[in-house]
């Protein structure tokens, strides 16, 4: 950038169409860079001990990679003691890629001034900013120096966390976030709800808040946002926002019981004289030689049940009950608790089922359950549980 113009180095002397490493301007007509103390009698340069100079018709333009967004410029500017005609002013058009932006630069003094234009990039890439003279027609000569020419942009992160959890500090680097504290938010946009969170910065914030650096602590109380890639922006004192960083948001996992109600039964085995699963099918009767047959369904606690009753008969009766369940939002299975009751161990039978798939970090399982009554008669009950994990503050 070279934006005091401090290069080259010119001690009391002035250069029209400077050129070599370090430079960055491009020059043309008459301007230049001239030192403190040089022919052209400027006031000391504000910033450094070198100026920019545009006599008549001149332009500096230089050519620099912006990002999109809102920028501004600031520059110091004054004008020359000597001026034909005496005591006029050149004033100065600033343009981005040939457009001018804000009112043209027109120091009232020879003492330098600040001047500040705000502007708007479009599309990010390289884009010519350049000065130009005004005024130069035959016998005019007038002069405007320039100087701390400053563009800040929109602030850019060019680094950050790649994973965020409830409570877990994390912290940014970039440019030009400015050297009073802003904002630093967090975009959810994913389901079940869009989430923005405005991040507490570090505190004091004047030890957590630099041109270039930030920090903050993700609200530890955070709920109700799932697993998902978040956007971190920094917007400045002054409303610029910056770039997306993106993270891996982490939300703090619980643990419940799946209720019964979210339990479908796919197959309810109809191989013994009376059968139920879940509350579903005959749940009590009379076998044909008096023996009792009274239901024993799952207790509205459990996840999922059945029971089977079985007279006494010439052949045994087995079955298989088939069960289905299914989690969102980034709920998972984690285990099943399992109990039956049968009158005794070689009366009736109910095996603890192997769910499909298996069923630890699944979202979608059916559960099949076989179970077995002997030709004596009797019946066989079974329980199940099913403890899920998932996000906190998000149905499943």
């Amino acid at each position: 950038m070279n934006g005091s113009f401090e290069i080259p180095v010119l001690g009391s002397n002035f250069k029209t169409d400077p050129t070599g490493t370090g430079v960055g301007w491009t020059f043309v007509g008459t301007s230049g860079i001239q030192g403190n103390g040089s022919a052209f009698g400027a006031t000391s340069a504000p910033d450094g001990v070198q100026t920019g100079y545009i006599q008549n018709l001149g332009t500096i333009s230089q050519t620099i990679n912006f990002n999109a967004g809102s920028h501004t410029l600031s520059l110091q500017a004054a004008r020359r003691l000597h001026s034909v005609p005496a005591g006029s002013v050149q004033p100065i058009k600033v343009s981005i890629d040939g457009q001018q932006i804000g009112n043209l630069i027109s120091p009232a003094s020879t003492s330098f001034s600040l001047f500040t234009i705000p502007f708007s990039i479009a599309t990010s890439g390289v884009h010519t900013l350049s000065f130009a003279g005004t005024i130069g027609a035959t016998g005019d000569d007038l002069s405007t120096f320039i100087d701390a020419v400053v563009i800040t942009g929109p602030p850019q992160i060019t680094f950050g966390p790649t994973d965020l959890s409830p409570n877990s500090f994390f912290y940014v680097l970039g440019t030009d976030f400015g050297d009073q504290a802003g904002t630093i938010n967090i975009h959810f946009p994913k389901g079940p709800s869009t989430t923005d969170l405005s991040v507490p910065i570090g505190q004091p914030s004047s030890q957590w808040w630099y041109p270039g650096l930030t920090g903050g602590t993700v609200n530890s109380a955070l709920a109700g946002v799932v697993e998902q890639t978040v956007d971190i922006t920094i917007t400045t004192k002054d409303g610029k926002k910056s770039n997306a960083w993106q993270a891996t948001f982490h939300p703090r996992l619980v643990a419940a019981h799946l209720p019964q109600s979210r339990v479908v039964v796919v197959s309810c085995s109809d191989g013994a004289h009376m059968n139920s699963c879940n509350h579903i099918g005959d749940e009590s009767g009379e076998c044909p030689f008096g023996f009792a047959t009274e239901g024993i369904p799952p207790t509205a606690s459990d996840s999922f049940g059945g029971h089977h009753h079985g007279c006494f008969g010439i052949s045994s009766d087995t079955g298989t009950d088939t069960f289905s369940a299914a989690l969102k939002n980034g709920w998972t299975f984690e285990s099943l608790g399992f109990s039956s009751t049968t009158l005794s161990a070689s009366n009736g039978t109910a095996q603890t089922p192997q769910t499909v798939p298996a069923l630890s970090g699944a979202s979608s399982i059916k559960i099949p359950v076989s179970w077995h009554i002997g030709a004596t008669g009797g019946f066989v009950g079974y329980e199940g549980n099913l403890t899920i994990t998932g996000p906190k503050g998000v149905s499943f």
